[in-house]
């Protein structure tokens, strides 16, 4: 992390603070340490509080792209989290969490929503940021998104991601209405990203779930709703922790599902780990404690089938 961040921070304040604050501007490059590419696209603005730049931008190394600041002023201690929100012309404002980099507290970056806020970006004409610092200040401007859209879709390409029509890296659109797109698989569950869940409207969150309809595994479907509700109200690390309850129980139902000619249940002990990872996940997740989806996947009436009871 350390070196990503010096060559992202290099990038800030050799290019991006060079830049007219008329536009977006667009750079790529070679690591000198290993040859490796890397591209960027930045844009800054004047940080109100203290007369200095603001910077935001999106940076592609390794195949992933990451959505960066630097405010040029403290915002946590290093390797900590913090709130940014933002609003792009009059739409509604959204908040994200950031993390401070490794080695230094004024700037941050964030993986899991960098393709929401450039989806929430594209063919806007401004943005206003804020990041809340460690003694609850607000680091405030305003930028322009000139020429933003061509350069943001250009890093994303290079890290091999795609922006286009709502679609997701892999061709899958949650938002899509439900006549108009097959039920998400299995593997399409798996591969989504929190940010695109989180990203969704409440409305389009809500027909989510329309997605979800493979009577043919009906125990598995309420696991896939289950994730689709971590990864819209938990942190990234949980979503994993869900999307792999996933995986063992989908590969469980398809060994059970032919029980009446010889299927075999799950083994007592494994059930009693997972059905407990699921309890500790609704714990830890206060918003999802009453939602009738996590109280049914932790109930006897739904571990009662994969033990053949």
């Amino acid at each position: 992390m350390k070196k990503l961040w010096i060559l992202g921070i290099f990038l800030l304040s050799q290019s991006a603070f060079a830049y007219d604050f008329d536009s977006w501007q667009y750079n790529s490059g070679r690591d000198k340490f290993n040859d490796e590419e890397y591209s960027s696209a930045y844009s800054s603005g004047v940080n109100y509080k203290y007369d200095n730049k603001f910077t935001i931008g999106f940076y592609c190394k390794s195949g992933r792209v990451r959505f960066e600041i630097s405010a040029d002023t403290p915002i946590q201690s290093k390797g900590r989290p913090f709130s940014f929100t933002y609003r792009v012309d009059k739409r509604s404002a959204q908040e994200i969490q950031m993390n401070t980099f490794s080695n230094e507290g004024q700037g941050g970056y964030t993986y899991d929503d960098a393709e929401k806020v450039a989806k929430d970006i594209l063919g806007g004409s401004s943005i206003y940021v804020r990041a809340i610092t460690w003694d609850n200040e607000y680091l405030e401007t305003n930028i322009t998104l000139k020429s933003s859209d061509i350069n943001i879709k250009k890093v994303f390409s290079d890290c091999g991601s795609s922006l286009e029509d709502g679609s997701t890296s892999y061709g899958y659109n949650w938002a899509a209405p439900c006549d108009t797109i097959k039920s998400a698989t299995i593997e399409n569950v798996l591969k989504t990203k929190p940010s695109e869940i989180r990203g969704l409207s409440e409305d389009d969150y809500f027909s989510a779930e329309c997605h979800i309809n493979d009577d043919k595994y009906f125990y598995v479907n309420q696991v896939e709703r289950y994730v689709l509700l971590v990864m819209r109200n938990g942190t990234t690390e949980q979503a994993e922790k869900a999307k792999n309850i996933l995986e063992q129980l989908s590969n469980y139902e398809k060994k059970i599902l032919p029980r009446i000619i010889g299927g075999v249940p799950m083994p007592k002990k494994e059930a009693q780990e997972i059905r407990l990872k699921i309890k500790e996940l609704n714990t830890e997740i206060s918003t999802i404690k009453e939602s009738a989806t996590a109280r049914y996947i932790e109930s006897d009436r739904f571990w009662n089938w994969f033990l053949g009871k």
